[in-house]
């Protein structure tokens, strides 16, 4: 086991996932969070990774028809 610590801005990779009545609370939180959000990988399902894109401006990448990568990075 690798007992390093990890620095509190290493590039971290997060999955965004809301059932559909809670899409606009996940909105809303992303929005309020962007500018922390925008230094880690970013992964969602098909219409939320859709959504996260159209509000936050990110390019994305779908991997296997079912993920949504969004990364500024790319």
């Amino acid at each position: 086991m690798d007992n390093k610590k990890k620095s509190p801005f290493e590039q971290k990779r997060i999955a965004l996932i809301a059932h559909d009545h809670k899409k606009d609370d996940l909105l809303a939180w992303t929005k309020f969070n962007q500018e922390k959000l925008s230094r880690h990988i970013l992964y969602a399902t098909g219409t939320t990774g859709r959504l996260l894109t159209d509000l936050l401006k990110i390019p994305r990448v779908l991997l296997n028809d079912q993920i949504t990568h969004l990364s500024e990075n790319n």
